[in-house]
């Protein structure tokens, strides 16, 4: 019969632990030696990259970047005036007046009898101004206005529904003018109501 001495378990437990750390450091180790001294993303050696002051002190300064705390020079003053200057001329020499135009996109009745749908598109950004919306046929006139929703290209009027009771059956002549101080834009377009 065979008695377990408790020191010869404790001992062989310490030499477990004294192995796998000897394992662990030198993977670590091998590890720190392939990733070309970073572990896990940290320099362990920055020196390396690291210039010495002398060869900092002959840096250009224009090749150096500024300290963001201290105020322009004089140069980088008179830099910043004479690009704004040129942009500024730039921009004055491309203002020609623009012309707005508006365009019935959609006109359409889901079924005889039921309610007409005019739409438009303005080419220009804006939530200003009004739609108006004028129906002719013979002398029957309809007339309708609606705001202006700005989109990411353009502009629509947000829309039109006229109900069939205040239309009749036949051609009739559609047009849309936009408006917003003095920008005006026009467009007609016939539409066939059932």
């Amino acid at each position: 019969m065979k008695i377990k001495n408790r020191y010869t378990t404790k001992r062989n437990l310490v030499i477990a632990l004294a192995a796998l750390l000897v394992v662990g450091l030198a993977s670590l180790s091998i590890y720190v030696f392939a990733m070309n001294g970073n572990l896990f993303g940290w320099q362990l050696n920055p020196t390396t990259q690291e210039q010495s002051s002398s060869e900092t002190d002959a840096i250009d300064t224009e090749d150096a970047t500024p300290d963001p705390e201290s105020p322009p020079t004089d140069e980088q003053i008179s830099d910043g005036a004479e690009i704004k200057r040129d942009s500024l001329t730039e921009s004055e020499q491309d203002e020609t007046p623009q012309t707005t135009t508006v365009q019935i996109t959609a006109a359409s009745q889901s079924a005889p009898g039921e309610t007409v749908s005019i739409r438009a598109f303005i080419q220009k950004t804006t939530n200003q101004g009004t739609c108006t919306l004028t129906m002719s046929n013979g002398n029957k006139q309809v007339l309708k206005t609606a705001q202006i929703q700005a989109l990411p290209s353009g502009s629509t009027c947000k829309g039109f529904d006229v109900a069939f009771s205040e239309l009749s059956s036949g051609t009739w002549n559609a047009t849309i003018e936009y408006r917003n101080g003095d920008e005006y834009a026009k467009d007609e377009q016939s539409i066939e109501v059932r």
